[in-house]
């Protein structure tokens, strides 16, 4: 007979939290991108919808999109009747408030976002996120490259102050043109190094610009000499994506919500009441009228700022997107879509945040991987994006001809699984074929390293493992099924798990020699297609039956599916400290992390409580010693549940846990104020 002494010091590092369930956290899919006033109609640019048009104020909306084969809208620009939009492949225009528009292309680069339009009389300008500035003095019929000078192509803001273009730049800070165009020179005194400038705003000499990570708004009282930092008021860590004027009010639109400065710049006040999305894209005034784009559609304030109003008549209500992919880098969590590209929510945040500066349109992200502040996106192309996604590069394909399935890191080097076998990155730029030992066009879907060891589940012909490099590849399918499909592979210490379609969850124990199935308590015939690792506990995202959790190395598994939609795909999972994330068919999901985290060893200490027999068949029983008569146990599952409540004896109470399933069990008990004196693990067999 075995028992287990537990002292007053807490030995069990265990969380638990009541009854946790999965809670739904986005992203939604309709992110107001740019907003522009002509005379008294507004325009929203959406970033895959489209542009919309209101003639009353926002109290109503219509979509007006004839002529544009591009719906990612980045930028707007008016010059009398003329509108200007730009798109992810190109600039329209509309000369009759958006009825129809024509596309204005010839001279422009193709694919690459134009994110920023302003007009100096005649002559307009286009700064694309890659090819830098180009200038049109023929209403946009044609367009060429006005770059010299210009040390940063990827731009972000344009802005026109009497003679001087200013352009602001994704790292390079700012520059002006006083000669329409013809030579850049770097205007970034006293800005900080790298400066990211998302938005300008002018009065007179006096200029503003917003900058994201952290650096916020900068002033220049002297067109762009010199700078000062302005945050005052500011919380810290905020991103600042836009900037309207409107008579002495200064507005920046934030990630945390819109702020107000009346006095220059010198200090700025939060004006948030009423707005329930807090990642402002975009500003615009028109009249006394104030309207911000944000994730949520448009807001309106008529007093301000003092209070706003939601004005999305019209406009399509935000939807939860199909999250494909999650990746996780240092405390922000990212998610691939299917045709929206990436989202980033910060600090276990609620917010997420569209990152999508360079993407092409309808970009479907499969797969997601991580290196220091760099992230990688794979699907239909291959993209890079250093500081956490702030501007995607496309990485150029060479030799891979099919869409992406999966990306991991192998060391400092990326490792790409395609349609039609595998890629190796050593650069992080150019890729070369890896395939050796493959079969001819192997579907490549899942990765996992453990040491220098890499593991590769392909479609149909099991799992193949490398093992001193990723240049020769050998079968290792010894007890696997035939032809097997490996969606999903994880390590855990000297375990790795595969998870199969239509045959569940693998575990090798000698790594790859030989695999034996762990499926007890999983659904019949399941699809298992992602998985995650958190201490001793391996997540399961299956296809159509939601999660799993297994505590015990995969011999036995417990749904996790409190909150998640019937027939839930999930399709990627993610841990951080506190959260386990589930990329879905029905947008990302994430919960508390359940109870068992780490256990430390029990030691012989003051015996207060004695637990016996442990493990057992469903009966313990505890012997308490110097307990009050008033305390109780408490009993929980290892989703955090608790299943009973019984008051403790001063001498044996029995707990009978013989009509609930196998696993494992924790207990607390509590004095009658409800301070902890113990906590532990029951194991039943």
């Amino acid at each position: 007979m075995k028992s287990f002494a537990i002292t007053l010091i807490t030995l069990l590092f265990i969380t638990i939290s009541a009854s946790a369930q999965w809670q739904q956290i986005g992203p939604s899919g309709l992110d107001v991108t740019a907003l522009v006033a002509s005379d008294t109609n507004i325009f929203a640019g959406t970033y895959s919808s489209g542009v919309y048009l209101s003639t009353n104020n926002g109290n109503s909306w219509k979509a007006v999109n004839t002529g544009l084969t591009d719906t990612s809208i980045y930028s707007f620009a008016v010059s009398g009747k003329n509108i200007f939009v730009g798109t992810f492949d190109g600039v329209y225009l509309s000369n009759n408030n958006g009825s129809t528009w024509t596309s204005e292309s010839s001279g422009l680069p193709t694919y690459i976002p134009v994110t920023a339009i302003a007009i100096s009389g005649t002559n307009i300008f286009a700064g694309f996120n890659g090819a830098g500035v180009y200038l049109s003095t023929n209403n946009g019929a044609s367009w060429t490259a006005v770059n010299t000078g210009l040390g940063d192509v990827y731009v972000q803001s344009l802005t026109i102050n009497g003679t001087d273009i200013f352009a602001g730049t994704c790292g390079g800070g700012a520059y002006v043109s006083n000669n329409n165009g013809t030579s850049w020179t770097a205007v970034n005194a006293s800005l900080p190094s790298g400066s990211y400038v998302t938005a300008f705003a002018v009065s007179g000499t006096n200029m503003f610009a917003a900058m994201i990570y952290s650096i916020g708004i900068y002033y220049s009282p002297n067109s762009g000499n010199s700078w000062l930092a302005v945050n005052t008021g500011l919380p810290a860590n905020t991103f600042v994506y836009s900037l309207a004027m409107s008579g002495t009010n200064i507005f920046a639109g934030t990630s945390n919500g819109i702020y107000l400065s009346i006095n220059n710049g010198s200090s700025w006040s939060a004006v948030n009441s009423g707005l329930a999305d807090t990642n402002v894209y975009s500003l615009v005034v028109s009249d006394t009228n104030i309207f911000a784009g944000t994730g949520s559609g448009v807001y309106l304030s008529t007093n301000n700022g003092t209070s706003w109003t939601s004005v999305n008549s019209g406009i399509p209500p935000p939807s939860s997107l199909h999250v494909y992919s999650l990746a996780v880098n240092g405390t922000n969590v990212f998610a691939g879509t299917y045709g929206n590209g990436v989202y980033r929510l910060p600090g276990n945040g609620s917010n997420w945040t569209s990152i999508n500066y360079g993407l092409p349109e309808w970009t479907d992200v499969t797969t997601l991987t991580t290196y220091g502040a760099a992230v990688f996106a794979g699907g239909n192309g291959e993209y890079s994006a250093a500081s956490n996604g702030s501007v995607w590069k496309a990485m150029p394909s060479g030799p891979i001809s099919s869409n992406l399935n999966v990306l991991a890191m192998y060391g400092s080097d990326i490792l790409a699984g395609a349609y039609y076998g595998l890629y190796l990155s050593t650069n992080r730029i150019t890729w070369a074929t890896y395939n050796t030992g493959l079969p001819s066009n192997t579907d490549v879907a899942s990765f996992a390293v453990s040491g220098s060891d890499v593991f590769a589940g392909t479609f149909g012909y099991g799992v193949y493992l490398a093992t001193s490099s990723v240049s020769g590849w050998g079968a290792v399918n010894t007890g696997l099924p035939a032809s097997a499909n490996v969606s999903a592979l994880a390590v855990n210490g000297t375990n790795i798990f595969a998870g199969t379609y239509g045959y569940g969850v693998y575990l090798s124990t000698n790594n790859g020699g030989s695999w034996t199935a762990v499926n007890t308590g999983l659904p019949a015939g399941a699809d298992v297609i992602s998985f995650a690792v958190s201490g001793i506990n391996i997540y399961a995202g299956t296809n159509g039956n939601g999660v799993y959790l297994s505590t015990n190395n995969g011999g036995s598994w417990t749904a996790m599916n409190s909150g998640l939609p019937a027939n839930t795909n999930v399709t990627s999972l993610a841990v951080t400290d506190s959260n386990i994330f589930a990329a879905t068919n029905n947008g990302c999901f994430d919960i508390s992390l359940p109870l068992l985290t780490v256990i430390r060893k029990i030691e012989d200490d003051n015996e207060q409580i004695s637990i016996y027999p442990n493990p057992s068949n469903g009966l313990f029983t505890i012997q308490a010693r110097d307990i009050h008569n008033s305390s109780v146990v408490q009993i929980y599952n290892i989703l955090g549940e608790n299943i009973s409540t019984s008051n403790l004896n001063t001498s044996n109470t029995q707990i009978d846990l013989s009509n609930n399933p196998s696993g494992i069990y924790l207990y607390r008990v509590l004095t009658k104020t409800g301070a902890l004196v113990s906590e532990g693990k029951l194991i039943k067999e």
